[in-house]
């Protein structure tokens, strides 16, 4: 393929998507379970982190990755957690909840059908962590803006990403073309996943 029909099939792709985003078109990924269930949950300021852990403790990823969060370097502590309940104990609530709906959304993109793009999926994923990271130490450090908040926005700030690999996924042309598939996808989401990212996060 040359870069002349390359460029014209990136350009069809883009054009494509734009309407599918304006017409709200897209696939739109639906709140998992778990996370609407904990906002139930976390709206009452009579929750414990124990009833927190009972709903948490059934998605062993989950948990494994909260325990392993509580005890990083990030919270300078040296007793290590063995336990979900600890584990949200040390964390709050309120970060819980926000680590949670990250968590969740790097599960999506890992097991979203998306045959060659799973290297996208990884880096994607691996990059929401690294942003929401700085976005809390900045706001810790730098700025009056609640560390929490920062960080929810940092694992969320590319999550018009999935929508786009999906639908990537679904053109004819770009099937049995892994190589051509890549090339589009990174030529395709950085100009797109921000407005995709509205329509998720508005529904």
């Amino acid at each position: 393929m040359t870069d002349k029909t390359l460029t014209e099939q990136v350009n069809i792709v883009i054009s494509t998507l734009q309407d599918d985003i304006k017409q709200n078109k897209l696939d739109l990924p639906s709140a998992p379970d778990l996370l609407i269930k904990l906002r139930r949950l976390t709206a009452s300021s009579y929750t414990t982190a124990n009833q927190v852990a009972e709903l948490i403790k059934y998605d062993t990823n989950i948990s494994g990755r909260l325990i392993k969060v509580a005890n990083s370097a990030l919270f300078g502590v040296r007793n290590q957690v063995t336990t979900v309940q600890a584990a949200i104990t040390r964390l709050g609530q309120k970060r819980v909840q926000s680590l949670v709906i990250g968590l969740l959304i790097g599960q999506k993109l890992l097991e979203s059908k998306t045959l060659g793009l799973e290297q996208y999926c990884q880096q994607a994923w691996q990059a929401s962590n690294n942003v929401a990271a700085i976005s809390f130490v900045l706001a810790s450090t730098k700025t009056d803006i609640d560390p929490e908040q920062a960080l929810l926005a940092g694992m969320v700030h590319n999550i018009g990403t999935l929508p786009l690999l999906i639908k990537l996924n679904k053109i004819e042309s770009l099937k049995n073309k892994p190589k051509i598939l890549r090339l589009v996808a990174e030529a395709v989401i950085p100009k797109l996943y921000a407005g995709a990212g509205r329509l998720i996060l508005k529904s």
